[in-house]
Parts: structure tokens; C-alpha cells; sequence
């Protein structure tokens, strides 16, 4: 069994023209707990 739950490379996210992610590597074994946390800035 493996215990690899999630595994991630080089994710990239990006709003329009605005990056928030850029190349992140992620790897979230069994039993761990895992949280990003994404909020939109209010503009004026």
C-alpha cells in the first residue's frame, strides 16, 4: 500500500494576469493534514 496521498509538481495558479502559484511541489503522505489557505484581496 502506499502511503502517498497526494502528490503535486510544479503546480502553477494564476487570476487573470495576477500569479499565485509558480512551480510548487507538494507531497502529502497518509494521515496527514494538509491546508492553503486562498483569499481574494478586496480592491477599491
Amino acid at each position: 500500500m502506499h502511503d502517498i496521498a497526494i502528490h503535486v509538481t510544479g503546480l502553477k495558479k494564476s487570476f487573470k494576469t495576477t500569479t499565485v502559484l509558480k512551480g510548487v511541489d507538494l507531497t502529502v503522505r497518509r494521515g496527514e493534514i494538509f491546508a492553503m489557505r486562498v483569499y481574494k484581496r478586496k480592491t477599491a
